[in-house]
């Protein structure tokens, strides 16, 4: 009777053990195709930029966020539409402009798909002539 409780309990923590790999494996990030480019690289608050983006997935909604900081990130690109979406071969092209509340230096765009599609690339924000 002791060996079958042994064995229950090892054959219990196994499964534990392969179901926590397995969740572990699926929480992972996923590899992206997609990347982006924001015209111009730099910029003064409130001005016009570009931002293109091609390898995202056909038809795959998007999501621009420019950060400001860690915890506070605006969306950009959607002042004309209510949806950024990539066309049928995962391309996209939008106008959007720099947030105004943007002091100079350097920022993150965060380019988001809703197929698991994620790029970055950066743009410089430059003071405001006077």
């Amino acid at each position: 009777m002791r060996i079958n409780s042994r064995l229950f309990l090892l054959a219990s923590l196994m499964i534990i053990a392969s179901l926590l790999v397995f969740a572990c494996a699926g929480a992972q990030k996923k590899t992206s195709n997609a990347s982006i480019v924001v015209e111009p690289v730099a910029a003064n608050p409130a001005a016009a930029i570009n931002v293109s983006g091609k390898g995202f997935q056909p038809n795959e909604e998007i999501d621009i966020l420019f950060v400001l900081e860690e915890h506070m990130k605006i969306g950009i690109g959607t002042e004309k539409v209510d949806i950024i979406k990539a066309d049928g071969q995962g391309n996209f092209t939008v106008n959007a402009a720099v947030p105004m509340n943007a002091k100079p230096g350097k920022y993150k765009i965060e380019v988001i798909g809703n197929k698991d599609s994620f790029t970055t690339t950066s743009i410089e924000v430059t003071p405001k002539k006077k």
